[in-house]
């Protein structure tokens, strides 16, 4: 008989490595996710802390094999039974552990394949396959399973069907038969609710944009920040990764549906992306756009709530990013917007100050350049100061096409630091958060920046703008726009 436990009490969950126990139910256990390099140590800790331990409920993508096999032994010696919930998966070294169970019931999908991996010894590899195989043999897995194992690649997977779990009599145990299933799926429900996950029920970080039946007319930016210390991988599996916030980051209302979605990142942080879709579907992406950057392009988008997650690839730690929109891909970047059309919060000198909403921007042209008749130079210098990041980009415009191989670089009345720009197109912007503070630092003292850059045609160009004035405007933009001027 499976311990279901009371899930009455449950609160907050102990966790080791991918698994974890609720210690209000320490009958059960619960692996979700990948499991990593060192979780089947961790797991038996586990079984050490609590030995009361009599089911194990699997939702996992596999993982390490060595771990996935030290864990199935532990299971196998503690006579621990194996769940997985018709909700779930379990696959490749997690079907190590599910066939250790001493009583196994799958009602998800159950899948094996080849264990890949970068041995080049044969020795060592032939060593893995019969650690596996002694491993199974042992719990006394069905020898069409173990079959279908070996002749199944590394990138492809083998789901068991409903009849064939069946047929091949991979479920076993389990006297309270199927009402005692759904009452342990009823329980791990209510243990999910205890996780940190993403929450689309809770309000976004950073605001919400309505994009009516028409569509976006342009593309759009909004300041956000990247990171958070849920890990995407663990909680959502599949293409999910980077560690993201609890609440959205920004939510999209799209009334109508007239051509594609696309959602992407700018940030000079690694940074990734999720979005929760109307069906309450999961998209997720890494580095499909430019460079680290994620994008993300629906082609059909269903009218309703678009819950958008900006997570960071290498840990919790937030760092500035921008949440870009748009119906094409943003392999180009979102143009310099064009001061003449913001409202003018006055000039400092050779600066001028703009609103577009909760942002403002600081711009000025290049000394060495004859204005154009609106007022506007081929090259320009921007500061974009906002509510949520202070300054949080500071770009450059030119009336040539970088060479995208070479940054653009900027020099403060002759140095001593380089400030590197990312050239994309006829635009180089400076996203790295401490340049930024830097560069900044050093703009208010100087007099001015010279930024240097290579042309697509491979002539050296240098722009220089005066920075009289600058200071002033930065601390009329900070004011209107809600950041504490700087000391």
């Amino acid at each position: 008989m499976l311990a279901l436990g009371s899930a009455a009490e449950a609160q907050s969950v102990e966790r080791y490595g991918a698994f974890f126990i609720d210690p209000q139910a320490p009958e059960t256990i619960f692996l979700e996710g990948e499991i990593a390099d060192g979780d089947g140590a961790l797991f038996e800790e586990l079984l050490a802390d609590y030995p009361g331990a009599e089911t194990l409920v699997l939702n996992s993508p596999g993982g390490i094999v060595d771990d996935g096999l030290s864990a199935a032994d532990a299971v196998f010696e503690a006579g621990i039974a194996t769940v997985v919930p018709s909700w779930a998966g379990c696959y490749s070294a997690c079907a190590y552990i599910f066939f250790g169970g001493s009583e196994r019931y799958v009602a998800g999908e159950l899948g094996v394949h080849q264990f890949s991996s970068d041995l080049r010894d044969v020795v060592d590899a032939q060593r893995t396959v019969a650690d596996i195989l002694d491993v199974l043999n042992r719990f006394d897995t069905p020898p069409e399973v173990i079959s279908a194992m070996l002749r199944t690649e590394p990138d492809e997977m083998y789901v068991f069907t409903l009849a064939q779990i069946d047929r091949l009599e991979i479920n076993r145990g389990f006297a309270g038969g199927i009402d005692e299933f759904e009452a342990l799926e009823e329980l791990v429900a209510s243990f999910s609710g205890s996780l940190d996950r993403p929450d689309w029920d809770l309000e976004p970080t950073f605001g919400d944009y309505r994009i009516g039946r028409g569509g976006l007319e342009e593309p759009l930016a909004f300041p956000v920040l990247s990171g958070g210390p849920i890990e995407a991988e663990r909680v959502l599996g599949g293409a999910c990764t980077g560690f993201i916030a609890e609440p959205p980051d920004f939510r999209v209302f799209l009334d109508g549906s007239s051509g594609p979605l696309v959602i992407g990142v700018r940030s000079a942080a690694d940074a990734t992306l999720v979005v929760n879709d109307p069906s309450a579907d999961w998209i997720c992406d890494d580095d499909g756009g430019v460079g680290l950057n994620p994008e993300i392009r629906i082609g059909g988008p269903l009218p309703g709530q678009y819950d958008i997650w900006i997570g960071t690839y290498d840990g919790p730690e937030p760092h500035d990013a921008e949440l870009l929109l748009g119906t094409t891909s943003f392999s180009k970047p979102i143009e310099v917007l064009d001061p003449s059309a913001l409202e003018r919060l006055g000039s400092h000198q050779d600066w001028a100050v703009y609103r577009n909403g909760a942002e403002c921007l600081l711009h000025t042209v290049a000394t060495d350049t004859e204005p154009a008749p609106d007022g506007l130079a081929a090259s320009t210098l921007a500061v974009s100061v906002n509510s949520y990041l202070g300054v949080h980009s500071i770009s450059v415009g030119f009336d040539y096409r970088l060479d995208d191989e070479y940054y653009a670089v900027g020099v403060v009345d002759g140095g001593p630091h380089d400030f590197a720009f990312e050239p994309e197109a006829n635009v180089a912007v400076l996203f790295d958060p401490d340049e930024e503070e830097s560069l900044t630092t050093a703009m208010r003292r100087g007099i001015q920046l010279v930024v240097a850059s290579i042309a697509a045609d491979g002539s050296e160009r240098a722009d220089a703008f005066s920075l009289q004035g600058f200071t002033a405007a930065l601390n009329r933009a900070r004011e209107a726009c809600g950041s504490p001027a700087a000391a």
